[in-house]
């Protein structure tokens, strides 16, 4: 994306935090929601559709049960919230170097927006105040986190208003991966103090800081950030076609020859959310010339599409 464009959309942009608030299995009940946008449907129609497994996870039970078999609406679902969600905090950056974008990790020459998914402020308190570090302590400088705040996990976006189009690049986190290692080093220590990264910490402080507070966002992290780049891109920038990248497709053309992402991420992940695959990728990133070589490189190039309910 060119840099003058993203600055355009990052001026366009509110300038505070944006709250964003999850509990478990939020993205199903936001999806199917968008698919109810236009009035009610029956929930046999629901779940012989595109959505349909979703009406399986136990979240639905109540409004399935109220509802039976007669028709839902978009407005049902709010009898889902719970009392007490968690409530992150979105921030926006951008990435690239339009130079030598190969190192960058994005597909096409140019910059990406980033999405920050950023601890809420009750764990993010507790963490610093047991952990006695920084928030950025365990996210790594090159990599695009926020400065001030403690950044879950991130997304890296490509978009072209044109084209309608966006890219999801990654969805990735520091903070949890390297949190777990220190919980593993205080699960051996048990008790007393230890060094780590040339930073001591209480191995007490440690395990229960991690169990109390951390070991729900392991399974709700990347949900959530999905969740959030879908939701922003729909309802922020306004753009309807969004791709997502397949593993190997992804590993090709973001130049990733060492160690690469949790596959999961890459295969999993888009098909709970109910992603299409498609050999056709995004307009905006196929048509280049460099990247048409690249994917010469590729037997079967493949991407996850994911269209918004009025553009399908």
């Amino acid at each position: 994306m060119d840099i003058k464009v993203l600055k355009e959309v990052l001026e366009c942009m509110p300038k505070e935090r944006t709250f964003f608030y999850y509990y478990n299995d939020r993205y199903a009940v936001y999806l199917l929601q968008k698919q109810l946008e236009n009035g009610s449907k029956k929930v046999s129609v629901l779940k012989n559709g595109k959505y349909g497994k979703l009406l399986n996870k136990p979240v639905f039970k109540p409004v399935l049960a109220e509802k039976g078999s007669g028709r839902l609406s978009a407005k049902d679902m709010d009898i889902l919230w719970p009392d007490n969600p968690q409530t992150f905090t979105l921030t926006l950056d951008y990435w690239g170097d339009v130079k030598d974008y190969r190192w960058e990790q994005v597909s096409r020459p140019g910059y990406n927006l980033v999405l920050q998914l950023n601890l809420p402020g009750d764990i993010d308190y507790e963490f610093q105040k047991f952990m006695k570090v920084g928030p950025n302590f365990f996210n790594s400088c090159a990599h695009p986190c926020n400065s001030r705040k403690t950044t879950l996990a991130w997304a890296r976006i490509d978009m072209d208003f044109d084209a309608n189009e966006a890219l999801i690049e990654e969805i990735q986190n520091d903070w949890l991966r390297r949190l777990r290692l220190i919980y593993k080093v205080a699960k051996k220590r048990k008790f007393g103090k230890f060094m780590f990264w040339e930073q001591q910490f209480c191995a007490q402080s440690v395990i229960n800081f991690y169990e109390s507070m951390v070991k729900p966002l392991e399974k709700q992290w990347a949900e959530a950030m999905l969740m959030a780049a879908i939701w922003f891109i729909w309802e922020e920038l306004g753009i309807r076609h969004i791709y997502y990248h397949s593993f190997d497709t992804g590993r090709v053309l973001k130049n990733i020859d060492g160690k690469a992402p949790p596959e999961s991420l890459y295969t999993d992940l888009p098909k709970k959310f109910c992603f299409n695959k498609t050999p056709t990728g995004p307009m905006m990133v196929t048509t280049e010339r460099k990247i048409k070589r690249k994917l010469r490189k590729l037997k079967s190039p493949q991407w996850h599409y994911l269209p918004h309910c009025d553009a399908a």
